[in-house]
């Protein structure tokens, strides 16, 4: 009988911890597509709150982190980003010691580094090769990794060609992180980093004037997500202004 009540309260936590899990996602789904970050942030608040002891857990909130720190830093708030750089960089340095094998934790130490450069510019030529060190980890330990052809994508894009940067070969590694979620459909429904992926895809090509490639990104993004406020109400209206 021990036995038995034991094991019920071991399924009801884990029950309660995959409800808890199931809640987040949605909740920071449903503020990524609205531009609610302080909604995102309390989010992350009440995950620091619970006792994380899985790795899929940690890194969970490493993800919430990861585009919580790129947002703030795109609108300028370094301080709020160094904050949640240092909360990111201690559960990986956690990780890399426990689950050393783990190709995530080196595509999100990739990050860091690029978040550490976006806080001091002035950093970039001592640091910024670990960026690529670590991205490079990630793939040898799994070539099929989103995040880290994500990773590898942006060291490849934002550092200079003289540093090893290669527009070219990043978006090959963007294409192939797109095609790794959409070869995984049950990955998708309410998948922030998918949405952000394939903006930053729209982008690059608004970028390059390819207006016509760029607009059939966004509206592929919208038939995905009709409300995702960004590109609805900011970035496919400025394009077509442009066309």
């Amino acid at each position: 009988m021990k036995i038995y009540k034991y094991y019920s309260i071991l399924v009801l936590l884990l029950m309660s911890l995959s409800i808890n899990a199931a809640n987040d996602k949605t909740t920071i789904y449903n503020a990524f597509i609205t531009g609610n970050m302080a909604e995102w942030k309390t989010t992350m608040t009440d995950i620091e709150s619970r006792k994380l002891t899985s790795a899929a857990n940690k890194l969970e909130l490493i993800n919430y982190y990861y585009g919580y720190i790129g947002y703030s830093l795109g609108v300028k708030n370094k301080k709020e980003a160094a904050t949640y750089v240092d909360k990111m960089e201690t559960i990986l340095d956690e990780l890399t010691k426990s689950n050393p094998k783990l190709a995530d934790v080196y595509a999100y130490k990739a990050a860091l580094v690029g978040f550490k450069i976006g806080l001091s510019p002035y950093k970039a030529p001592f640091i910024g090769k670990s960026s690529g060190e670590n991205a490079k980890k990630a793939l040898a330990i799994d070539p099929n990794n989103i995040q880290g052809n994500i990773e590898q994508a942006n060291v490849l894009y934002y550092s200079p060609s003289a540093f090893g940067g290669d527009k070219t070969k990043a978006k090959e590694y963007y294409k192939k992180a797109v095609s790794l979620f959409e070869d995984n459909p049950a990955s998708l429904p309410q998948n922030w980093l998918y949405l952000s992926l394939l903006t930053k895809i729209a982008q690059i090509q608004e970028d390059e004037k390819n207006f016509k490639g760029a607009k059939q990104t966004y509206d592929k993004i919208l038939s995905i997500e009709p409300n995702y406020s960004f590109v609805k109400n900011e970035l496919l209206p400025a394009l077509k202004k442009k066309m």
